[in-house]
């Protein structure tokens, strides 16, 4: 049973289904005020879904009128207003016609006052007439039908329904892959609140194909001709998106994505998802390349027998990154050191929730409790971190990577690879100054080192099975297939 809480979407009960264009406003609360009913309970929708469209005569229409949720018009103004209003006009506007038309008996002589009388029916029949096409063009100004989003829901295994759209605070979490996202997610999931789960795969992917698609003259024209608009594509490409985010793991209040290579596109997914928020992980590109290399992790563009060669793509994807973090801004984009995450987690997650507005829990500190556990730390079957986060925060991966980078490269660090510098890490420090790690981290270091076999045990008693049952499912798991650059 998840752990995860969160707020239910909910309905109003005995809604009137002779009213399609209603609109149901629900409080965080749990309760809601049903237009003509009072404050009611309301009761889960079950995961229903609604949309919402406009006739010619501009009314917004459900397609399941026995299930509202809250909308609005573009205006910001809720359509349930809108609606009650235009419903008083239609009912004044019909009674005035009846008493004009003579189908309503009304004992008045044809003097000059009842000529006065009529001329006044005739110019409040006027009056409300002109106030209908007035009031209703100040909402949908066009003729063409109006789409509106859809609301969807999930059930969790605790019955709870949680709800899910463009406009909620999801969370990304990217960098050049080896820097540090997988602590960084597995740290998230330990949160209550917080769901990120295992690395989709598919999202880097759809993003690339947007880009393929925007950048080959030939597709641009296809699209074009096919009447897929940008606004069209956007839509269905932060719907596919979402889709994934919120189905690939249980339920929670706070979904979370963690796919090193989206942080290429941050700045297109923050006009898509305009509440998301982005955490930067960035890494001594020595110690990242070295771990690519060393792991033999698969990027396109990588050669992994040439570490000058991977310094440089290094240097040129995490330059793409640091330049959409900060056309995102600095209250969207958080820029995240791995070293200073490890060595200073209590400190670093403090500023990580705040950022990403998510209450202090401290089984953050403590992710390698939550390994596998309902609502916890799920591992990946393919992810090569799996063996590494399955320990507490240490100090081990810091500084492997000394020793081990040729010497001609090392020479010329600071020319192959200029980000280094201006991400804070000094070129020709082998290693550089890190900083002094917390008493809790140079302890689970201790306890590690001292133990490591009951460690290597323990990683093979969790993972085996996990990537014995995945054999034969993929022909390269562990390959990034995106391009970096």
């Amino acid at each position: 049973m998840s752990n995860k809480s969160t707020k239910a979407g909910l309905g109003c009960e005995n809604q009137p289904t002779n009213a399609p264009s209603s609109v149901w406003e629900v409080e965080a609360c749990g309760r809601t005020t049903c237009p003509g009913q009072g404050e009611r309970t309301c009761r889960p929708d079950q995961g229903r879904e609604v949309m919402y469209s406009r006739s010619g005569t501009g009314r917004a229409l459900l397609a399941d009128s026995s299930t509202r949720h809250y909308s609005s018009d573009s205006d910001g103004l809720p359509v349930q207003l809108l609606n009650d209003k235009l419903s008083s006009l239609d009912a004044a506007l019909h009674e005035l016609a009846q008493i004009c038309m003579g189908h309503h008996e009304v004992k008045l002589d044809m003097n000059r006052g009842s000529r006065k009388l009529a001329l006044c029916l005739i110019g409040a029949l006027a009056a409300l007439w002109l106030l209908r096409s007035y009031f209703w063009p100040s909402c949908f100004r066009e003729d063409e039908p109006l789409m509106l989003s859809k609301q969807k829901y999930t059930i969790g295994h605790n019955q709870k329904v949680y709800s899910y759209d463009r406009y909620m605070p999801l969370i990304f979490i990217g960098g050049v892959p080896r820097s540090g996202t997988t602590l960084m997610r597995a740290m998230l999931d330990a949160h209550p609140e917080v769901r990120c789960g295992q690395e989709t795969r598919v999202i880097p992917r759809i993003l690339q194909m947007r880009t393929h698609w925007l950048r080959s003259q030939k597709e641009s024209l296809r699209l074009e001709e096919a009447g897929l608009s940008k606004e069209v594509l956007d839509s269905a490409i932060a719907a596919f998106c979402l889709e994934v985010i919120a189905r690939h793991g249980d339920p929670a209040p706070r979904l979370c994505n963690k796919d090193p290579l989206t942080l290429k596109s941050a700045v297109y997914l923050s006009e898509l998802f305009p509440q998301g928020k982005f955490i930067f992980m960035v890494r001594d590109g020595r110690a990242t390349v070295h771990s690519i290399i060393s792991r033999k992790v698969t990027i396109t563009g990588f050669d992994l027998t040439s570490y000058r060669q991977c310094m440089t793509k290094w240097n040129t994807a995490v330059q793409v990154m640091h330049s959409q973090c900060q056309e995102v801004g600095s209250s969207r984009c958080l820029m995240v050191p791995y070293e200073q995450l490890v060595l200073h987690p209590r400190e670093w997650m403090r500023k990580i929730l705040h950022f990403v507005d998510v209450p202090w829990n401290e089984s953050v500190l403590h992710h390698e409790e939550h390994i596998n556990k309902p609502g916890g730390v799920s591992l990946s079957k393919v992810e090569r971190s799996s063996d590494q986060v399955i320990r507490p925060v240490n100090l081990d991966a810091l500084s492997k990577w000394v020793g081990h980078i040729p010497n001609d490269v090392v020479r010329d660090m600071a020319d192959i690879a200029p980000m280094l510098s201006i991400l804070g890490y000094d070129p020709d420090a082998n290693p550089p100054p890190y900083g002094s790690p917390d008493s809790a981290v140079a302890d689970n270091t201790r306890k590690i080192r001292s133990n490591e076999q009951l460690w290597e045990t323990k990683a093979k008693d969790i993972l085996y099975p996990l990537r014995s049952s995945h054999e034969g499912n993929s022909d390269d798991a562990e390959t990034d297939t995106a391009p970096m650059a």
